[in-house]
């Protein structure tokens, strides 16, 4: 049951991200930074018994498992990001409604926001 598609960077044409659903036990495609995505659900305690949409990419990986599951699949297989962003904004990291493009990490300028001591957010500038 999985689709994915790999967004490019409009800077230098490398893979910005990769978004997909993946049912269980699919593998899900890797840009090179570290596959943990297992240790973490177990950690947490998620089964991976129901679909999971993926974000890889060097700016944030992350897994959202509440999500609409016909809609974002037609927004992946379309390769539209914009509809991907309109469904949650962390599920294209990289992708700068401004523009509207995607981009890489090398072409992000990322700093950490804290709410007095604690992570807030991650808040993201184009280079």
């Amino acid at each position: 049951m999985s689709v994915s598609h790999a967004f490019t960077c409009r800077q230098c044409g490398k893979t910005a991200g990769i978004v997909g659903i993946y049912g269980r036990g699919e593998p899900r495609p890797s840009i090179g930074v570290g596959d943990r995505w297992q240790e973490e659900l177990t950690q947490i305690g998620i089964e991976e018994e129901r679909p999971r949409l993926l974000v890889t990419s060097g700016i944030a990986d992350t897994g959202v498992y509440e999500f609409n599951l016909n809609l974002a699949a037609t927004a992946i297989t379309a390769g539209d990001a914009t509809a991907l962003f309109q469904i949650d904004q962390e599920i294209v990291p990289f992708w700068c409604p401004t523009c509207p493009a995607s981009y890489c990490a090398r072409h992000w300028t990322t700093r950490d926001t804290f709410d007095e001591t604690f992570f807030d957010a991650r808040r993201q500038l184009v280079d």
